[in-house]
């Protein structure tokens, strides 16, 4: 594609950000496993241009058995069910992670009706098809690469450009609630801190996790 020809003339030689966590590939855990590199697969090599927004959704398209998505457990509801292309959320947890700590904007996020175990309260995200997306936007003046892959029970996703991104700073706390409550809400405050050359900015978002009941 053009796209990808642009990309291989240019020079990204600067990580930006990078995200590592792991997952498991055996027994039930093979079709998340699939959904994992597959997902990888098809955000690999997207080129975000300056100001331009990157839609996870757009990227890896709908989870469907056709597309190669296998079944496999995913959290709605507040509970662990069985659907199609469960694992996919990791990928876009990696992005979102990436994004932040890279200094992006993050223009639509949203977090799980229950924690994953791959990630912590602020920073795991949830999409679905056609109801919630994960919309990053590059704030630079030159593009970014992302390159991402899965393999030895390893996911690993790099923002990397031809420039030094500014030093990033995320802290996140609870605010409200606690993770035992089982009947209230907990309130997460997510700070990031920016360290641009005019100076610091620091911004803080609130993320409402519903209550976990035992199950």
């Amino acid at each position: 594609s053009d796209t990808a020809d642009r990309a291989s003339l240019m020079n990204f030689d600067r990580s930006l950000s990078r995200h590592q966590s792991a997952y498991r590939n055996s027994g039930r855990s093979r079709g998340r496993a699939q959904n994992i590199r597959l997902a990888a697969k098809l955000i690999d090599g997207v080129l975000i241009e300056p100001g331009a927004d990157l839609s996870f959704n757009e990227v890896v398209g709908p989870r469907t058995f056709a597309r190669g998505f296998e079944g496999a457990k995913e959290i709605a509801g507040g509970h662990v069910i069985d659907g199609v292309g469960g694992g996919v959320c990791q990928v876009a947890t990696a992005l979102h992670d990436a994004a932040l700590r890279a200094g992006f904007e993050i223009v639509e996020h949203y977090v799980h009706s229950k924690r994953p175990r791959y990630a912590g309260r602020g920073i795991d995200t949830a999409v679905a098809w056609g109801l919630k997306d994960l919309r990053v936007r590059n704030p630079f003046r030159e593009p970014v690469l992302v390159r991402a892959q899965a393999y030895d029970r390893t996911l690993e996703l790099t923002l990397v450009a031809g420039f030094d991104g500014p030093k990033v700073e995320v802290d996140t706390r609870v605010v409200e609630g606690s993770v035992r409550d089982t009947l209230n809400p907990m309130v997460v405050a997510r700070t990031r801190t920016i360290h641009w050359p005019g100076g610091p900015i620091a911004t803080t978002h609130k993320l409402r996790y519903r209550p976990e009941p035992r199950d």
